[in-house]
């Protein structure tokens, strides 16, 4: 019903772009080549409209096809090579499309833009340009995908943010290629503003992962819990950190004393359940899991958790499959639902509705594990050179990636000697 409607919005006003926008959306997982022709067809007709170049790269960054993608962008930055938020939104997709070099360059390009000093006319212009921007993003917010590291929503760039969101990102490509010293010195460029408590938990994050454990927890415990929200973020930081340290139980005695406090807290309680799990601890896991449904019955995070580790450990699979199927009924489109799903099917023996779930997920996010359950389901079926294609990209993202060494012995496969 809501392609029928979105197509007679567009007989009625053929170049009408919230209504492509909307059509392409509801078609780019079924029918991916109608969305194709639908967005490449509306740019012929009107090369100039920008909006609709960046919701075609958003397009074929979620088909791999990132030098099309590039190709749209750098069209773009021809277009409008001063417009600060579009060149924070080519950085944003420059980063999904795995293509860093770029997305440093247009985010340095989008500081030294914002950090200029503009006369009265010209930020005059900027914030018309901005509400413009913010009236258009309405249509288009629903199409974006999340990173995992940090909001990544292109359509709030015409907001008229500071420059401190694009120093988040510089660090974060530093932090990817292990280059520490250069993260740190871009979180250290983040100013008093609203981003500063997450740089500096980020940093001391980064300081974790240098060894300095014990400086990066002095540094947590510095920072003000002037609320209860505070005091959760730092929290749930210094389990991530003890965590990343092979010291999961310390963060479980952490957590567990914050949810002495605070029983019901449906954070906590998913953290300290997660990290009950590292430590083989699944009846916690499974208490844990059920608390958080019970205190918050549309969380679909908690439904897929307990979902997936039961279908992992490949029991009570019908229960595990009705779980995750609840989680994605509450959060459709969600990439490590889908995995979730994918991968109980596959348990099940429903190996084609697997590979369907598995890769939709990985267009939607390409994590190495996602990579790394779609190339066993394309093994098991007899396409064992994209299977190891999907585990060559896995390995390229993370190296050291347990589930995929594991995978690999348990298949006796050696990458490029099959």
């Amino acid at each position: 019903a809501a392609v029928a409607e979105t197509r007679t919005a567009i007989r009625l006003q053929p170049d009408g772009e919230p209504a492509t926008i909307m059509l392409a959306q509801l078609l780019q997982f079924d029918a991916p080549r109608d969305a194709d022709m639908l967005l490449s067809g509306f740019i012929g007709r009107n090369p100039k409209s920008v909006q609709m170049r960046m919701v075609y790269a958003r397009f074929l960054n979620g088909e791999r096809r990132y030098d099309e993608s590039a190709a749209q962008l750098a069209r773009i930055r021809k277009d409008a090579p001063n417009d600060a938020d579009k060149i924070y939104t080519l950085g944003l997709l420059a980063y999904q499309a795995n293509k860093p070099k770029d997305a440093e360059a247009y985010f340095k390009r989008f500081v030294e833009l914002r950090t200029r000093r503009p006369d009265a006319k010209a930020a005059a212009a900027a914030a018309a340009a901005a509400a413009t921007a913010t009236a258009t993003a309405t249509a288009t917010a629903d199409s974006e995908t999340d990173n995992g590291d940090i909001d990544s929503d292109p359509t709030d760039a015409g907001s008229g943010r500071g420059a401190d969101r694009a120093y988040l990102y510089l660090s974060q490509i530093a932090e990817d290629v292990k280059d520490y010293p250069r993260a740190l010195d871009w979180l250290a460029k983040v100013g008093d503003g609203n981003e500063y408590t997450t740089a500096r938990i980020r940093r001391a994050l980064i300081l974790a992962r240098q060894g300095k454990l014990d400086v990066a927890r002095a540094e947590l415990h510095a920072l003000p819990a002037t609320t209860p929200a505070a005091t959760l973020q730092l929290t749930l930081a210094e389990a991530q950190m003890l965590r990343d340290a092979d010291r999961a139980q310390a963060a479980f005695d952490l957590l567990a004393s914050a949810l002495d406090k605070k029983p019901d807290n449906p954070e906590l309680l998913y953290d300290y359940g997660m990290t009950a799990e590292k430590l083989g601890r699944f009846d916690v896991l499974e208490n844990s899991m059920r608390t958080v449904i019970r205190v918050q019955p549309n969380n679909a995070q908690a439904y897929n958790a307990l979902g997936y580790t039961l279908a992992d450990r490949n029991e009570r699979l019908d229960e595990a499959k009705a779980l995750i199927e609840k989680a994605n009924a509450l959060a459709p489109d969600d990439a490590s639902i889908l995995d979730s799903l994918g991968w109980v099917q596959y348990r099940l023996g429903n190996a084609r509705e697997a590979l369907q779930n598995l890769e939709r997920a990985y267009k939607l996010r390409s994590d190495a594990e996602i990579a790394v359950h779609l190339g066993e389901v394309l093994w098991v079926t007899g396409r064992q050179a994209d299977a190891e294609r999907a585990w060559k990209e896995a390995g390229a993202k993370e190296p050291q990636n347990l589930v995929l060494q594991q995978t690999l012995a348990r298949f006796n496969v050696q990458m490029g000697k099959r």
